[in-house]
Parts: C-alpha cells; sequence; structure tokens
C-alpha cells in the first residue's frame, strides 16, 4: 500500500500557467496529489502568467484541461470541484513590471506558507522571473524555484538571480571548448534529415556542434516502399545542401506535375482532383515526388554514418542538475548532451517519457486503424509507354475508396 508522506501548507505558484506544459502535465499532476490527500486544505495553487484573466476563467480553463488530460474515470465533478477551491491567479508579467505587486499582496494574505515557484515557461524567462523574486522578497520560509528541462547552466542562472542582485549571469554561450552536443534518438527520415542539417550547419557556420545520432538497429537494412517527399520537403534538403538535393531528385519520381487525387473505387469517377503543381510553381519550389525509403535513408546515411551509434536503443532519459540531459539506453549505458531530440518512430521513448505515458498499448495515444496494408512492386516497361516524364504520363497517383478499403 502506498504511503502518502505529508507536506507542510504552501502556496504554490505556476508561472506559464495558461500554457501548454501547466495543461499536460502540471495540473494532472498536482489533481492527483490532492485527489490522494498529499496537498493540505489551506494550500493554494496560484496560476500565474500575461493574460488578463478573471479567477472564474482561470478556472474554467483548469478545469478544461483536466478533463482533456485525466482519465473520466479518474475524474469525478466533486473531486474537481473541490481541487478547483485551491485554484488561484494573478495576471504577471515574468520579464516586466506589471502585476508583481498584486502578486506580493496575494502572497502576503498567507506570510507563512511554504513557496514554491514553478517555472512553466520560455527558458529565456528564467532569469527574469527569479530575479524579480528576489527584488520583491518573495523567495521565503523554504521556498525554491523550480523549472523543467532547462538549457545548459540555466540551474546556475537562476540560482544567482534570487541570491544576488542582478549581475553578469552565467554564460550560456556554445564555443569550440563546450560545443553544442545533440543526441538524435533514431536514424530513421526525420533523425537522419536533422543530422545532416548539423553536419551542414557545423562546416558552414561558426557554431560547433557535436551530435550522435542513437539508433535501436544493429545494422541497416533495405526496409520500406516508396514515400512521398512534398515540394517544402524537397526544398528543405536542397537549403539544408544542394548536393544533397542533387543526390536524392536524381532518384525521385515526379509526381507533382501529374494528375492526382481521389476516385471512386466502384465507379472510376473522380471525387477530387489535387493541384500540386500550381503551388510548386508559384513559389520556384520542386515539385511533390516519390523516392524509394531506402534510397533516401542511404543517401542521408551516406554523409553522416560516422555519427550513428547501432544498437544503441534509448530506455529513458534524465535531467541533470546543470540543465543537460541524460540519454539511459537498454544496455545500461548513459549517454550525455545537451540536447535529446526523439526521432524514435510512432512506439518513441522519448515521447513516452516526456508525456508520462506508455510507448505502446493502452494510454499511449497509438492505436490500431483498423486496416491491414499490403505493399508491392510493379515494373514498368518504358518502351512500351514512352514519354518525356515517365512510363505513365497522366498520373501521378490516385487513390480508388472502396467499402472498408482503399487501393493507391
Amino acid at each position: 500500500m502506498a504511503t502518502i508522506i505529508p507536506v507542510a501548507s504552501f502556496d504554490c505558484v505556476v508561472f506559464g500557467a495558461t500554457g501548454d506544459l501547466t495543461a499536460r502535465k502540471l495540473l494532472p499532476a498536482l489533481f492527483y496529489r490532492f485527489r490522494d490527500g498529499q496537498i493540505p486544505e489551506t494550500s493554494r495553487i496560484i496560476g500565474a502568467s500575461r493574460s488578463e484573466l478573471s479567477l472564474d476563467a482561470f478556472r474554467e480553463h483548469a478545469r478544461d484541461a483536466l478533463k482533456r488530460f485525466v482519465p473520466a474515470a479518474d475524474l469525478s465533478e466533486d473531486m474537481l470541484h473541490r481541487f478547483l477551491d485551491h485554484v488561484d491567479y494573478v495576471a504577471v508579467d515574468g520579464a516586466g513590471d506589471s502585476g508583481w505587486t498584486d502578486l506580493v499582496a496575494k502572497l502576503d494574505e498567507r506570510p507563512d506558507q511554504v513557496r514554491p515557484y514553478y517555472l512553466a515557461t520560455s527558458p529565456d524567462l528564467y532569469g527574469s522571473i527569479c530575479r524579480n523574486l528576489a527584488a520583491h522578497g518573495l523567495v521565503l520560509n523554504g521556498g525554491r524555484v523550480t523549472a523543467p528541462s532547462t538549457p545548459r547552466r540555466a540551474a546556475q542562472i537562476s540560482a544567482q538571480a534570487v541570491a544576488e542582485p542582478p549581475a553578469a549571469p552565467v554564460s550560456d554561450e556554445v564555443s569550440e571548448k563546450e560545443p553544442l552536443r545533440v543526441l538524435i534518438c533514431g536514424a530513421g527520415v526525420g533523425g537522419l534529415a536533422l543530422a545532416n542539417c548539423l553536419q551542414h550547419a557545423d562546416h558552414e557556420t561558426s557554431v560547433p556542434v557535436e551530435y550522435t545520432v542513437l539508433e535501436r538497429t544493429t545494422e541497416f537494412k533495405r526496409f520500406g516502399g516508396p514515400i512521398q517527399l512534398a515540394s517544402n520537403a524537397m526544398q528543405n534538403f536542397r537549403a539544408i545542401d544542394e548536393s544533397l538535393y542533387d543526390e536524392i531528385e536524381a532518384q525521385v519520381t515526379w509526381t507533382g506535375n501529374r494528375t492526382n487525387g481521389i476516385k471512386d473505387g466502384i465507379r472510376d469517377e473522380w471525387y477530387a482532383k489535387f493541384d500540386l503543381g500550381t503551388p510548386a510553381k508559384v513559389r520556384n519550389m520542386p515539385y511533390t515526388c516519390v523516392i524509394d525509403r531506402p534510397d533516401l535513408q542511404e543517401t542521408l546515411l551516406s554523409r553522416i554514418n560516422h555519427n550513428v551509434r547501432n544498437g544503441a536503443a534509448i530506455s529513458s532519459y534524465e535531467y541533470e542538475k546543470d540543465g543537460t540531459v541524460t540519454a539511459v539506453l537498454e544496455s545500461g549505458e548513459r549517454v550525455h548532451g545537451d540536447v535529446l531530440i526523439g526521432a524514435d518512430g510512432i512506439w518513441s521513448a522519448v515521447r513516452a517519457g516526456m508525456r508520462g505515458e506508455p510507448a505502446k498499448g493502452a494510454g499511449s495515444g497509438v492505436s490500431y486503424s483498423g486496416y491491414t496494408v499490403f505493399a508491392g512492386e510493379l515494373t514498368y516497361n518504358a518502351a512500351s509507354t514512352p514519354s518525356d516524364i515517365g512510363p505513365d504520363p497522366a498520373c501521378g497517383y490516385k487513390v480508388y475508396i472502396g467499402p472498408n478499403q482503399y487501393f493507391v
């Protein structure tokens, strides 16, 4: 049986109270602590943000968030009402001067409360908020300032701002001596595209970057069929590096300059046609195209293979006190970096850790669509259907829709 550890009565101030982190994580976590009897009846959860909201409006915002992110089975109306009675709100500009006197007045109503502060804001506001807390004498009674994943040294910046008057902040500058260390979890198309972008940036700019791609599989094998690259995807490859774009372009089949759309699978009538050509033309962008996934992956790998670690499946990650992050591999090895990018697919261990959800199964947000996909390859005889743009000049793709099935 779980043991509920009693805590002292507190006023918890959440900066960034109307943001996504508060809605998805903080409010649900606090609700469960309240439901389990770990929040004293005299405690308050004080939301703080720049939004000019009434208390009723903020409580309605909190109610909507809890109904969205807490399972209905855990959320009785009575318990929700009782929890919201502990929720308060003050409009405060963390980076400016407005609202701070209102927050001081609110906290002075209960001067003996413990005062924890949570910064659910952009990291560039941490220093300003901490200096304002110190300037208004608000870090009292065992209070502490807490923030989620921070850039390098954000913890030191926050501590310095609270303990001292404004001074030269601890530098967060990336340098040759301390390059930005990026961990990319997953060597699919997304992870490899990012790695190529960082490789090019390291060569062409003055920003020193060290990156490592952590890939679950022990070796790369050809797997998967054709995938579509829209005009903006091709434009992004061009922006990363012209020679990379040229290599990819040499392997694609253009579809954006042909007829594309959805047809009735029984009557063979068009439901809709998609004009993919005009948007590309007017923006001077490449046409939409298709390419075999293994060909694209091999092209992306060829430039950054020296920075890819195979057999390095990530199981979880941890935040360090200095603001860095540690990826914990299934082997038990710990890999340190400044930034962790989750590009590990639909069953992402990074996403699961970030959201506090299982990677697979119930509660993961990943469910079977009900469709089974069969893929095949067809070899065209170009000699029998000559054309300057390929063996089938009219069609880019047709999607035939039928009862409980479709064919592309």
